[in-house]
């Protein structure tokens, strides 16, 4: 009875394999494809001056890099229902998300990874804090930043483990 049951379930696992492999053929190997989330990218321009920078980014991987054309921009990959919000409040730069995800929502595949580039005009800033879930971090040895919080969650926005930090 044990090896029927031993039996069946590499049965089992070797046409799961044989429907994975034969799905991924028909969709020529891209894996985007498999996407249960629609992605686009936005682009803000907030037009008022800053010396400190804050984003709360939930789970996504975070850039910092100079502005190649003079102007700020803060270049956001967005699923449907999780969108951010950027904007200057007194001299801050602040950068965040709005998740209106239903608990079901949660449930997804997104190949495609949540992304904020931001692009600064200036060099030298008074502070920058970030607080990311399980996103990476990745900022330009460019910049001059008077103090530097940078918070990553082992729990992450949404419930995922991991993150990572460095300056180029």
């Amino acid at each position: 009875m044990k090896k029927g049951f031993i039996a069946a379930g590499f049965t089992l696992m070797f046409i799961g394999i044989v429907l994975l492999v034969g799905a991924l053929i028909n969709l020529g190997w891209d894996i985007t494809k498999l996407s249960t989330v629609s992605c686009k990218t936005v682009i803000y321009s907030p037009d008022d001056s800053f010396k400190n920078i804050e984003i709360c980014s939930g789970d996504a991987d975070i850039r910092i890099k100079p502005s190649t054309d003079g102007k700020l921009s803060v270049v956001c990959n967005e699923q449907e229902k999780i969108k951010h919000t950027v904007s200057v409040e007194n001299g801050v730069l602040k950068i965040g998300f709005v998740d209106d995800r239903a608990w079901i929502d949660h449930i997804s595949l997104s190949p495609e990874p949540m992304l904020i580039t931001v692009f600064l005009t200036q060099t030298e800033y008074d502070s920058l804090l970030i607080e990311d879930g399980s996103g990476d971090i990745i900022i330009d040895t460019d910049f001059i930043f008077g103090s530097a919080d940078i918070s990553i969650s082992m729990t992450g926005g949404h419930g995922t483990a991991g993150g990572f930090a460095s300056v180029l």
